[in-house]
């Protein structure tokens, strides 16, 4: 079956990172397989394979620092393994990955595709794990990830991972959602709606970020009005009508901005709860 190959491929991937640490061209490859298979054979693979496979991935981070593609390739992996698994977030955790990702962010600040993967790492690390959410935000996550929206505003792909960790590290955060506001991160966010109205993707995403930046947090709310993010939010439905992802999360946000309207928004839609982002589909409950 296809699980059981992509279980052998993880570990035969695992295998040779152990076996060749110091041939980079292996490492970016090795890392390439677990991101692509590491999701679909969590069933299959047992939680201490799992668990060593992301520590020899964040052993390549650190052995290849200088690396711009193993960075990248890592970083890759690291959001397509983490996203809303527990066992696998606490194991990049215990690994130093919130250090490694914003310290490879730091590294490469002109490389937009090391930048996207880097914040579509973070958003993995922090979906509903509150140790994570802190730790990212106390190695300084949430500025570099301000910066790298700031410095690639066309980039559409690096914008929805951006917003996608901004709205798993705000949700039900309080703290972080002043830090983020407090980086400018809830401009950016609203910028991205602003600059990228055709992009369903990073609408979602942005709208995603915004719902868990404001729910019950009056001054995220105050500064959101004044940027006119509820406007954006109900352009944003009115010009993609058929995108149910984008109408929930431009719902919750609606509901927080502008109650009445986002009460009669979620009556055609099942409940959802904030931090559902577009990068990572992990649900932190309210």
């Amino acid at each position: 079956t296809w699980e059981r190959g992509a279980t052998a491929s993880c570990l035969l991937a695992k295998e040779l990172m152990l076996c060749h640490p110091k041939v980079s061209e292996l490492q970016v490859a090795a890392c390439r397989t677990l991101g692509g298979h590491l999701p679909s054979c969590r069933k299959s693979l047992q939680d201490e394979h799992a668990s060593a496979a992301i520590e020899v991935v964040m052993a390549a981070m650190r052995r290849h620092s200088s690396r711009c593609e193993v960075q990248e390739a890592a970083c890759s992996a690291i959001a397509g393994a983490t996203a809303s698994n527990s066992e696998l977030q606490m194991a990049a955790a215990t690994n130093g990955a919130a250090e490694q990702i914003v310290s490879a962010l730091r590294r490469f600040p002109d490389h937009p595709e090391l930048q996207s993967m880097a914040c579509g790492a973070l958003a993995g690390l922090a979906a509903n794990h509150p140790l994570n959410q802190s730790a990212i935000t106390g190695s300084r996550g949430v500025e570099v990830i301000a910066c790298a929206m700031e410095k690639f505003p066309d980039h559409a792909g690096l914008q929805t991972m951006a917003c996608g960790a901004f709205g798993n590290l705000a949700a039900n955060h309080p703290n972080n959602q002043a830090a983020i506001a407090s980086s400018g991160g809830l401009q950016r966010v609203v910028h991205a709606m602003r600059q990228h109205p055709q992009h369903p993707a990073v609408l979602t995403s942005a709208m995603g970020a915004l719902w868990c930046l404001v729910k019950r947090n009056p001054e995220n709310l105050a500064l959101a009005a004044k940027l006119g993010a509820a406007e954006l939010a109900v352009a944003a439905v009115q010009q993609h009508q058929g995108d149910r992802a984008l109408r929930s999360m431009a719902t919750g946000a609606l509901q927080c901005l502008v109650p009445g309207l986002g009460d009669a928004m979620s009556a055609s839609l099942s409940g959802q709860s904030c931090g559902q982002s577009a990068v990572v589909r992990g649900t932190t409950k309210s």
